[in-house]
């Protein structure tokens, strides 16, 4: 009889840290020789061709460290094996032995073999320190071989050059004179990589020595130098008045550099800004881009001088500056709407609008500028009030009478932002109607498009964009702006597809301008893209008498979710306040269940989804949540920092929040197409991509080096999502977190664990015994949702064990058992969802027992529509999260469709569009090729 694993039985049957003591205990205890002979037999058997015997013969290697030694050779050559679960576990093992024959280690440097090459300096950046539980601390390379360290910087594989750059600042002072003399290199990969590696040395070591080479002679070096004085920031007042000499430098590489180090450096803002401001003009567009980027991070500090930007030569780039800025430069640019010069009065307009949300406190003053006598500060003064969106909603009586005005412009601009606003009036939507017959076709397209926005129905919209589409005879600029917005409308444009496909051909023989074909394939991509995924609204599906009780559930959630958001105050607005949500609710009446502030951004995020998940977007229309649909998305754009970070980073638990946010962003972006969400939403990805271990999962931080399947999950679910909105994702990635999810998975009991095989969920200290982790399977349910988001077949072995574990432990809401899990919860209902259907049926009818009931009902104060932060992660969370997280799981059925990841069938009539699309696959217009490749790439769902 087999025992199920349990955190009292782990070790039977030869299975989990146990297991690993005893093999190292038995290993030891045999004599010499018949270790050695062990040896030679394991490196024989990395040449089997079963993958299953390599990776055994790998760990078996891994297991006997330092006297491994003469296996280095051999590992070296897995490292490119075909088997991901193989190569990183060769990775693994090489970090365990590879110190004690650093000489056959780095020969792997000099490969031809990009992926050996990528494996070596991974270990090499890895300092040698064994993982936790290996015997005994490798040695570190000897320091002749530093040289050869120093020659891999200019590897052409910039993973190559990443860690070598951080293997060396291991280092320290010992690696700095190769360093310095690398950066006289007429290479700029050398150059850069020595510069980051002196940058980031411990205690800065190499401050003065890149001090020093900022007075080179030689521009490269110079400009190496400045890059690598970003990294250290502690001295801060020793730097910048060196650099801001620089920036005035006759080589364009070496002022961009100096910009760049300016703006992540900060301070000495009197003296920094106006010299970036003055750079906004140079002539390179490199020393553009830098000085725009660093007075961004400058703040408020940039905006009095890029305000008298907006009257010189440096116009265009204060343009973009100033929206990016956000709400610190709101005050200012509302201020200098009552300026005499008119272009200034527009720009000013136009950038409020490029804010966002932030500066719904300008639109009273942007509503008395659509009585402004010149028609392009009207039409700016509509384009603002547009990208302010719903909070500018009082504005839109305002913006119905200038649908009548005597310039088209005004016009055109006016219906736009009537669909951002969103506000769904009667007036409005007859004042739109009219529009769709007005003479100028520009009105006529954003009339369609703010008819669509606001949820009206759209037939004789969409009748006119692809009659515009189709018509050869009307303007570029007008077919590529139909185009666009049926690229925006995605499913609900579908029977515009043979006109977006005639794009492409004309009579057999001549095609449309490159401009139109680029952008209608883009079209055809998402409307593919919304064919194949949940994701979508479906109302009909809340009829049956069940769904009718579980929609009546979510409706009053949404209902206390949106009186606890946070509208008002700055600078943050339109977040949920996890540990102050309460101050909302009268004196006498006020809500319990607090959580931890550093989890706003996670808990806004879930808040976010749950409004998202019933359809609720920032449109308006019959959408009574869009302004808090928008808020929420526009609190998490403000708190994205440079490199794509949501929320700070003062917790090694950011990640959690960085996830969520990426994924709410992503979903936003899927949902309504809204440009405001892609740039956000994209480098959410980018980050995630960036944090992932090398060849690896993910844990707390960037690259920490250790994974753990929970944050692994969240992260791969932000991913995926983003994939399929059509966004730029790290493909591999999928790749390393499935292996990483096999490894933790016991492949008898398709238990999964969280830092080891077959392990048990974490817990938080002190909740141990109140919430026993052997009645959750947590980490089960995220590795085998995890698994299926992977693709291809990585989730199938875990199908049959790991689902037997999970229906054993139900949802059940018994506080005394300790059973609540709500994080458990939500991993099992989107695993059981897929699972099929009689799973699904069994597994609803617990969840509906577990949730509906204890739910606060209507008429019972402040916590009506709440649940009880209980739980594990209750505490932390709170009721925001304990809320969010209900409705999230509620809405599941209707959020993803079962199989959404499975390869549907090619129907009409995309195929129909099929022809035209290859062809514009070979086009010699890059941006054509492009948009073609990718919108093949929706239809067939190709992963």
């Amino acid at each position: 009889m087999r025992l199920r694993p349990s955190r009292y039985n782990r070790g039977v049957g030869m299975r989990g840290p146990a297991a690993a003591v005893a093999v190292f205990v038995a290993l030891a205890a045999l004599p010499a020789g018949a270790q050695d002979k062990q040896i030679r037999q394991s490196i024989l058997d990395l040449r089997s061709r079963e993958a299953k015997v390599r990776y055994q013969a790998v760990v078996r290697l891994g297991r006997r460290g330092s006297a491994a030694k003469s296996a280095v050779s051999a590992l070296l050559k897995l490292l490119d094996d075909p088997v991901s679960y193989v190569s990183t576990e060769v990775r693994l093992t090489l970090r365990r032995v590879g110190g004690s024959n650093p000489n056959a280690l780095v020969k792997g440097l000099k490969s031809k073999n990009v992926e050996i090459r990528r494996g070596v300096a991974q270990v090499l950046d890895w300092n040698w320190a064994p993982p936790r539980g290996a015997p005994g601390s490798p040695p570190r390379l000897p320091i002749k071989k530093l040289d050869a360290l120093v020659a891999a910087l200019d590897d052409p594989d910039e993973q190559v050059r990443k860690h070598m750059a951080s293997a060396l600042v291991t280092y320290g002072e010992r690696a700095i004179p190769a360093l310095v003399k690398a950066l006289d290199s007429p290479k700029i990969h050398l150059r850069t990589a020595a510069a980051t590696a002196l940058g980031n040395m411990p205690k800065e070591l190499a401050l003065a020595d890149l001090l020093g080479a900022l007075r080179s002679r030689k521009a490269g070096t110079r400009a190496a130098a400045a890059y690598g004085l970003r990294f250290p920031k502690k001295s801060a007042h020793k730097i910048v008045p060196p650099v801001h000499r620089v920036l005035d430098d006759k080589e364009p590489q070496v002022r961009a550099a100096a910009a760049e180090t300016l703006g992540l450096l900060g301070g000495y803002a009197d003296v920094v800004v106006p010299s970036l401001v003055r750079h906004l003009d140079d002539a390179d567009e490199s020393v553009r881009a830098a000085c725009l980027h660093a007075c961004v991070r400058y703040g408020k500090d940039a905006v009095g001088p890029l305000m008298r930007a907006l009257k010189t030569e440096e116009r265009p780039a204060a343009l973009v500056a100033l929206p990016r800025i956000g709400w610190p430069a709101v005050a200012a640019l509302t201020g200098a709407l009552g300026d005499p010069d008119s272009r200034y009065r527009a720009d000013c307009a136009e950038c409020l609008g490029g804010i966002g949300s932030p500066a719904d406190s300008a639109a009273p003053d942007l509503q008395r500028l659509l009585e402004d006598e010149y028609p392009y500060v009207r039409a700016a003064a509509a384009v603002g009030l547009g990208g302010i969106g719903p909070g500018a909603w009082k504005a839109a009586a305002g913006l119905t009478t200038t649908l009548e005005d005597k310039d088209a412009g005004v016009r055109a601009s006016s219906a736009q932002a009537l669909g951002r606003v969103g506000v769904g009036a009667k007036s409005v939507v007859t004042g739109l109607g009219k529009s769709l017959q007005d003479p100028q076709a520009k009105v006529r397209v954003a009339s369609a498009f703010a008819l669509w926005r606001l949820g009206e129905d759209h037939t004789a919209a969409l009748k006119m964009l692809r009659s515009v589409v189709g018509d050869k005879a009307a303007p570029l600029p007008l077919r590529v702006q139909a185009a666009g917005v049926l690229r925006t409308m995605r499913w609900d444009a579908r029977e515009a597809i043979p006109e977006l496909a005639a794009c492409f051909v004309v009579d057999g023989e001549t095609a449309d301008p490159p401009e139109l074909r680029a952008v209608a394939a883009h079209a055809l991509g998402e409307i593919a893209s919304a064919s194949g995924v949940g994701l979508v609204e479906r109302p009909d599906r809340w009829g049956r008498e069940r769904n009718k009780i579980v929609r009546a559930t979510v409706d009053l959630g949404l209902e206390w979710l949106a009186a606890h958001q946070d509208l008002t105050g700055e600078p943050l607005r339109g977040f949920w306040d996890a540990d102050e949500f309460m101050k909302h609710d009268p004196a006498q009446d006020k809500c319990d269940g607090p959580g931890k502030a550093l989890y706003d951004p996670g808990v806004t995020s879930l808040a976010v989804l749950s409004f998202l998940g019933l359809g609720y977007t920032d449109r308006g229309g019959a959408n009574p949540y869009a302004k808090n649909v928008d808020g929420g998305l526009s609190y998490l754009m403000s708190i994205q920092d440079r490199p794509g970070c949501f929320g700070p980073r003062n917790h090694q638990k950011f990640v959690y929040n960085h996830a969520l946010s990426t994924l709410a962003l992503c979903e936003g972006w899927l949902l309504t197409r809204d440009a405001r969400y892609r740039h956000a939403a994209q480098l959410g990805l980018d980050f995630i991509a960036s944090a992932r271990n090398p060849y690896g999962a993910w844990r707390y931080g960037v690259r920490a080096g250790d994974n753990d399947t929970s944050v692994t999950a969240w992260m791969v679910m932000a991913l995926r999502i983003g994939d399929l909105a059509g966004l730029r994702v790290d493909l591999e990635a999928f790749d390393g977190a499935a292996n990483w999810l096999h490894k933790m998975s016991d492949p008898e009991f398709g238990v999964t664990g969280y830092i080891q095989p077959g392990g048990s969920p974490a817990r938080p200290e002190g909740l141990q015994d109140a919430f026993p982790a052997e009645l959750s399977q947590s980490m089960t349910s995220a590795a085998w949702w995890g698994r299926y988001l992977c693709g291809s077949s990585a989730w199938k072995g875990a199908w049959g064990p790991g689902l037997a574990q999970i229906r054993e432990i139900p949802p059940v809401w018994d506080p005394a058992k300790g059973c609540i899990d709500l994080y458990y919860w939500h991993w099992g209902t989107l695993t059981m969802h897929q699972a099929g259907t009689s799973d699904w049926k069994k597994w609803r009818g617990k969840l509906d027992q577990a949730l509906l009931p204890v739910q606060h009902a209507a008429g019972s104060g402040s916590r009506a529509g709440s649940w009880d932060p209980i739980g594990p992660w209750g505490p932390d969370g709170g009721r925001v999260y304990s809320t969010a997280m209900a409705l999230v799981m509620l809405q599941t059925p209707y959020r993803y469709t079962r199989g959404f990841m499975d390869p549907p069938e090619l129907k009409e009539p995309f195929a129909a569009a099929l022809p035209a699309l290859k062809k514009a696959a070979r086009d010699k217009n890059a941006s054509v090729k492009g948009a073609a490749q990718h919108a093949l790439a929706r239809i067939r769902r190709d992963r």
